[in-house]
């Protein structure tokens, strides 16, 4: 199994496919490139396949849908906050493929972000007047203690691009490794996260500790 998402987060499909044909048995190379939520789905039931249990696999896929969707028809009737989600700081980078679909179908709207285009890079100054509800610091592959001094780090750029965000108890930093950056069945504990931070009042039971927390300057961690 590889990857053709990214070729600097993991092994990329060139490198797996150099590396199998010099292996006795010419083994198959899967290579998984889903750019969508649909396309995460779909990769689930091509590994499925491949592994001879394509049954079991659909069923999964069905259910981590099903779960995606049912957060979706909790926020239909709900207000949409405007939400500036960062993937790297620096330089600025906010999210592309999957996360944006992910904002979406847990009620959010996002000020910058192209569903099923690459994570891309952008001015502090370019988000500056978005003026987010909102603000989720999400770096590509780090954990949550990691995502909180990165947000430490650039404290001072984070509250000029979402001051009422920042000022509101409104700032957030999660575990982007884990729910957001990988194009795996995680992406429906992402959605359910996300609809605890984005309306907290339709989702008491979302378990944020470990996975997601309050930011701003004057916070700090345990």
């Amino acid at each position: 199994l590889t990857q053709g998402v990214c070729e600097v987060c993991a092994v990329p499909t060139t490198l797996a496919v150099e590396t199998a044909a010099a292996l006795d048995g010419e083994p198959e190379v899967l290579s998984l490139d889903a750019h969508t939520l649909d396309a995460i789905l779909e990769s689930i039931v091509r590994v499925g396949t491949a592994a001879r249990i394509a049954r079991r696999a659909i069923a999964y896929a069905e259910e981590l849908r099903a779960r995606i969707e049912a957060v979706q028809e909790r926020v239909t009737d709900l207000p949409a906050p405007r939400v500036l989600a960062v993937e790297w700081l620096d330089p600025l980078f906010v999210p592309g493929h999957w996360v944006p679909e992910m904002f979406a179908m847990a009620g959010g709207s996002l000020v910058a972000g192209d569903v099923g285009m690459p994570s891309r890079e952008i001015s502090w100054d370019a988000v500056a007047d978005t003026q987010p509800d909102v603000l989720v610091v999400m770096p590509c592959g780090y954990g949550l203690e990691a995502a909180r001094r990165e947000a430490d780090k650039h404290a001072s750029q984070l509250q000029m691009v979402a001051p009422g965000a920042v000022r509101r108890g409104r700032a957030y930093v999660v575990d982007g490794s884990s729910f957001f950056n990988r194009s795996g069945p995680r992406v429906a504990d992402g959605v359910e996260l996300l609809g605890g931070l984005l309306h907290p009042e339709r989702f008491h039971e979302v378990d944020l500790p470990g996975r997601a927390e309050k930011w701003g300057p004057a916070i700090k961690a345990d």
